[in-house]
Protein backbone atom coordinates (compact mmCIF):
# COMPACT_ATOMS: atom_id res chain seq x y z
CA UNK A 1 0.00 0.00 0.00
CA UNK A 2 1.57 3.61 -0.77
CA UNK A 3 2.10 6.04 1.47
CA UNK A 4 -0.42 8.13 0.58
CA UNK A 5 -3.43 5.20 1.12
CA UNK A 6 -1.74 4.37 4.53
CA UNK A 7 -2.33 7.84 5.43
CA UNK A 8 -6.33 7.42 4.19
CA UNK A 9 -7.04 4.47 5.91
CA UNK A 10 -5.47 6.45 9.19
CA UNK A 11 -7.39 9.12 8.89
CA UNK A 12 -10.47 7.14 8.23
CA UNK A 13 -9.53 4.83 11.19
CA UNK A 14 -9.46 8.25 13.42
CA UNK A 15 -12.99 8.45 12.30
CA UNK A 16 -15.00 5.56 12.82
CA UNK A 17 -16.87 6.26 16.25
CA UNK A 18 -15.49 3.62 19.27
CA UNK A 19 -18.52 1.52 20.41
CA UNK A 20 -20.17 3.38 23.06
CA UNK A 21 -20.22 6.90 21.89
CA UNK A 22 -23.28 9.14 21.78
CA UNK A 23 -25.86 8.37 19.13
CA UNK A 24 -25.20 12.34 18.20
CA UNK A 25 -21.49 12.10 18.27
CA UNK A 26 -21.42 8.88 16.13
CA UNK A 27 -24.23 10.40 13.20
CA UNK A 28 -21.49 13.22 13.10
CA UNK A 29 -18.46 11.14 12.52
CA UNK A 30 -20.36 8.85 9.95
CA UNK A 31 -21.12 11.62 8.05
CA UNK A 32 -17.68 12.94 7.94
CA UNK A 33 -16.88 9.68 6.76
CA UNK A 34 -19.55 9.49 4.27
CA UNK A 35 -17.91 12.76 2.97
CA UNK A 36 -14.29 11.55 2.60
CA UNK A 37 -15.05 8.16 1.41
CA UNK A 38 -15.37 8.87 -2.54
CA UNK A 39 -12.37 10.54 -2.51
CA UNK A 40 -10.28 7.87 -1.02
CA UNK A 41 -7.98 5.79 -2.83
CA UNK A 42 -8.78 2.11 -4.49
CA UNK A 43 -6.31 0.93 -2.37
CA UNK A 44 -7.48 2.48 0.97
CA UNK A 45 -10.97 1.22 0.32
CA UNK A 46 -10.04 -2.39 0.01
CA UNK A 47 -8.17 -2.31 3.40
CA UNK A 48 -10.88 -0.35 5.11
CA UNK A 49 -13.35 -2.75 3.68
CA UNK A 50 -12.73 -5.65 5.76
CA UNK A 51 -13.36 -3.83 8.59
CA UNK A 52 -15.85 -1.00 8.04
CA UNK A 53 -19.30 -1.20 7.40
CA UNK A 54 -19.67 1.93 5.33
CA UNK A 55 -16.29 1.90 3.50
CA UNK A 56 -17.55 -1.65 1.92
CA UNK A 57 -20.56 -0.19 0.86
CA UNK A 58 -18.40 2.61 -1.04
CA UNK A 59 -16.33 -0.33 -2.65
CA UNK A 60 -19.49 -1.85 -3.55
CA UNK A 61 -20.35 1.59 -5.24
CA UNK A 62 -17.36 1.83 -6.70
CA UNK A 63 -17.58 -1.46 -8.21
CA UNK A 64 -21.19 -1.23 -9.17
CA UNK A 65 -20.29 1.90 -10.89
CA UNK A 66 -17.28 0.85 -12.82
CA UNK A 67 -14.95 2.78 -10.70
CA UNK A 68 -12.25 0.14 -10.69
CA UNK A 69 -10.69 -0.51 -14.23
CA UNK A 70 -6.77 -1.40 -13.93
CA UNK A 71 -6.57 -4.98 -13.62
CA UNK A 72 -4.28 -5.26 -11.21
CA UNK A 73 -6.83 -3.28 -9.09
CA UNK A 74 -9.71 -5.85 -9.87
CA UNK A 75 -7.34 -8.63 -8.50
CA UNK A 76 -6.64 -6.72 -5.08
CA UNK A 77 -10.02 -6.45 -5.24
CA UNK A 78 -10.80 -10.25 -5.44
CA UNK A 79 -8.86 -10.83 -2.73
CA UNK A 80 -10.22 -8.13 -0.74
CA UNK A 81 -13.69 -9.51 -1.45
CA UNK A 82 -12.58 -13.05 -0.84
CA UNK A 83 -11.27 -12.35 3.00
CA UNK A 84 -14.61 -10.15 3.46
CA UNK A 85 -17.76 -12.85 4.59
CA UNK A 86 -21.30 -12.66 3.48
CA UNK A 87 -23.75 -12.82 0.63
CA UNK A 88 -22.95 -9.01 -0.37
CA UNK A 89 -19.16 -10.05 -0.79
CA UNK A 90 -19.61 -13.55 -2.56
CA UNK A 91 -21.98 -12.02 -4.89
CA UNK A 92 -19.78 -9.02 -5.83
CA UNK A 93 -16.92 -11.75 -5.76
CA UNK A 94 -18.11 -13.54 -8.69
CA UNK A 95 -19.38 -10.30 -10.69
CA UNK A 96 -15.39 -9.28 -10.08
CA UNK A 97 -14.34 -12.53 -11.51
CA UNK A 98 -16.58 -12.00 -14.74
CA UNK A 99 -14.78 -8.84 -15.00
CA UNK A 100 -11.29 -9.93 -14.33
CA UNK A 101 -11.77 -12.40 -17.19
CA UNK A 102 -13.20 -10.12 -20.10
CA UNK A 103 -10.66 -7.00 -18.92
CA UNK A 104 -7.76 -9.47 -19.14
CA UNK A 105 -7.94 -10.09 -22.82
CA UNK A 106 -7.13 -6.76 -23.55
CA UNK A 107 -4.14 -7.18 -21.64
CA UNK A 108 -0.32 -8.32 -23.08
CA UNK A 109 1.03 -11.54 -21.83
CA UNK A 110 3.73 -9.93 -19.38
CA UNK A 111 0.66 -8.42 -17.37
CA UNK A 112 -1.09 -11.56 -17.53
CA UNK A 113 1.77 -13.67 -16.52
CA UNK A 114 2.55 -11.04 -13.92
CA UNK A 115 -1.02 -11.02 -12.61
CA UNK A 116 -1.23 -14.56 -12.38
CA UNK A 117 2.15 -15.04 -10.68
CA UNK A 118 0.77 -12.37 -7.85
CA UNK A 119 -2.68 -14.12 -7.79
CA UNK A 120 -1.26 -17.55 -7.10
CA UNK A 121 0.62 -16.81 -4.41
CA UNK A 122 -1.98 -14.85 -2.77
CA UNK A 123 -4.08 -15.72 0.36
CA UNK A 124 -6.59 -17.27 -2.12
CA UNK A 125 -4.17 -19.93 -4.68
CA UNK A 126 -6.70 -22.42 -4.29
CA UNK A 127 -9.14 -20.44 -6.23
CA UNK A 128 -7.45 -21.18 -9.70
CA UNK A 129 -10.98 -21.41 -11.68
CA UNK A 130 -10.60 -17.55 -12.42
CA UNK A 131 -6.83 -18.28 -13.83
CA UNK A 132 -8.19 -20.85 -15.80
CA UNK A 133 -10.85 -18.25 -17.20
CA UNK A 134 -8.47 -15.91 -18.39
CA UNK A 135 -6.32 -18.11 -20.19
CA UNK A 136 -9.07 -19.45 -22.36
CA UNK A 137 -9.57 -16.43 -23.60
CA UNK A 138 -5.31 -15.76 -24.35
CA UNK A 139 -4.25 -16.87 -27.71
CA UNK A 140 -0.27 -16.02 -26.59
CA UNK A 141 -0.54 -18.90 -23.73
CA UNK A 142 3.07 -20.00 -25.35
CA UNK A 143 4.38 -16.96 -24.48
CA UNK A 144 2.60 -16.67 -20.88
CA UNK A 145 3.75 -19.94 -20.16
CA UNK A 146 7.38 -19.31 -20.90
CA UNK A 147 7.26 -15.83 -18.72
CA UNK A 148 5.77 -18.29 -15.66
CA UNK A 149 8.51 -21.06 -16.16
CA UNK A 150 11.24 -18.05 -16.17
CA UNK A 151 9.75 -16.94 -12.76
CA UNK A 152 11.11 -18.19 -9.53
CA UNK A 153 7.95 -20.04 -7.92
CA UNK A 154 7.61 -22.08 -5.11
CA UNK A 155 7.25 -25.64 -6.81
CA UNK A 156 3.63 -26.19 -5.80
CA UNK A 157 2.08 -22.89 -7.56
CA UNK A 158 4.54 -23.53 -10.56
CA UNK A 159 3.21 -26.73 -11.07
CA UNK A 160 -0.54 -25.61 -10.71
CA UNK A 161 0.01 -22.61 -13.13
CA UNK A 162 1.59 -25.20 -15.63
CA UNK A 163 -1.47 -27.54 -15.21
CA UNK A 164 -4.35 -24.53 -15.85
CA UNK A 165 -1.86 -23.24 -19.11
CA UNK A 166 -2.17 -26.83 -20.43
CA UNK A 167 -5.31 -27.78 -19.49
CA UNK A 168 -6.14 -23.96 -21.35
CA UNK A 169 -4.78 -25.13 -24.42
CA UNK A 170 -6.59 -27.92 -24.53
Amino acid sequence: MSEQSSKEVKILLDLIPPRGVDVSVRKDLNQKIRELLPSISNDAIFELALCHHLSFLELRNRINQDKIQDLSELFRLIETLFLIQGKAANDLFKGVCRRVVISSHYSNAIEISELLRDYAESRIEDDLLLCSGILMLRRDLDEISELINSYELPESTSIKLNRIIKEAMG
